[in-house]
């Protein structure tokens, strides 16, 4: 009887022995901020497989748009990541820095920190809290067919023969922002004279408005304006479907879309987010950008294809784009809108 016992228990060890496989360990997942559309469909099929891959990680993309993000950020509190890697434009990138949501970047955890063309730093202190890894140059766009005398400088909205013809961003739009800072600028020497630039852009009515970037290019492509501020990879896709469209960069400067990559400082991964940033710097994925976006490379010694060239600024041009006080603009940022409304809107 005994002897069976112990048969028995020896049988149930083997059996458990060979019915309890070892468990592979879960991957990390990796929240990367993402919009949808266009660039949710280039990250899934560009940039994920390759990473993925690489460094032996799943990515999950928060699809959404910076008011959806912030919120969220805030109604998880500082020590909670909804987000691990982090992708706004500088208006909204600055405000979350200042709530203190990142983490500083050094170039021990990014080794292509150095070479971005731009970083964004902490005041206060100079830490590196985020690096602009997308840059779209903005300016002015216009219909060659419909504009005989196209524009050379913001100051040229103003011409009357563009009276009625123009085309603008709400100041909830970054880009209409930086209209407004740059008229400030470039009329009365200081992008802070925010209630004279828009009591100047209130001289240019009537005039279109959109607050989204897509609106703008509707309204150029139907020919409801002939001259609008736009970026120029907008214009440069647009032409590549036959559309008679032109490209001014604006003596005095230029303005941008861009995308800011920080990472959140509650990030359970932040080894992960910081090899994520520093991919997306490198020079194959900076090309993928231009290629598929007509981007400019913000990297040093970024190239553009020679078939992209009369179509997409170089590196080089990167100088010439405006950097602003958001801050200051932010603070300021609800009063100006009841301002814009009571003066451009009534």
């Amino acid at each position: 009887m005994r002897k069976c016992l112990v048969s028995l228990m020896l049988a149930l060890g083997l059996l458990t022995t060979v019915s309890a496989p070892a468990v592979a360990a879960e991957r990390p997942k990796l929240v990367v901020m993402c919009f949808g559309g266009a660039y949710q469909n280039f990250f899934e099929t560009e940039l994920i497989p390759e990473f993925s891959k690489a460094n032996d990680v799943d990515i999950v993309l928060a699809i959404g748009l910076a008011k959806d993000w912030m919120a969220e950020m805030r109604a998880s509190g500082k020590d909670k990541a909804p987000y691990d890697v982090l992708m706004f434009n500088e208006i909204w990138s600055a405000q979350m820095r200042r709530e203190g949501y990142m983490l500083p970047l050094t170039p021990a955890m990014i080794p292509n920190l150095d070479n971005a063309m731009m970083q964004v730093k902490d005041p206060t202190n100079g830490d590196v809290l985020g690096v602009i890894g997308v840059i779209q140059p903005a300016g002015l766009g216009y219909r060659t067919d419909l504009l005989p005398n196209p524009p050379k400088s913001w100051k040229d909205l103003w011409n009357p023969e563009y009276k009625g013809q123009v085309g603008l961003y709400t100041l909830t739009n970054s880009l209409g922002a930086m209209t407004v800072l740059s008229v400030g600028k470039v009329w009365f020497g200081d992008e802070h004279k925010y209630d004279e630039a828009i009591d100047k852009i209130a001289e240019l009515k009537p005039f279109k408005q959109t607050d989204f970037s897509g609106d703008m290019e509707k309204l150029l492509s139907l020919g409801e304006i002939s001259v609008g501020v736009i970026d120029m990879p907008a214009v440069a896709r647009l032409r590549q479907q036959g559309l008679p469209l032109g490209w001014v960069e604006p003596e005095e400067h230029m303005v941008m879309f861009e995308q800011v990559f920080s990472i959140h400082k509650a990030s359970k991964y932040p080894d992960l987010a910081a090899k994520w940033i520093d991919y997306i710097l490198t020079p194959e994925v900076q090309e993928k950008f231009t290629k598929r976006f007509f981007t400019t490379p913000a990297i040093k010694g970024g190239t553009v294809p020679d078939e992209l060239k009369t179509e997409v600024l170089g590196p080089e041009a990167v100088s010439r784009i405006a950097s602003w006080d958001w801050n200051a603009f932010n603070d300021a940022k609800a009063r100006l809108i009841r301002v814009w409304n009571q003066k451009i809107n009534r």
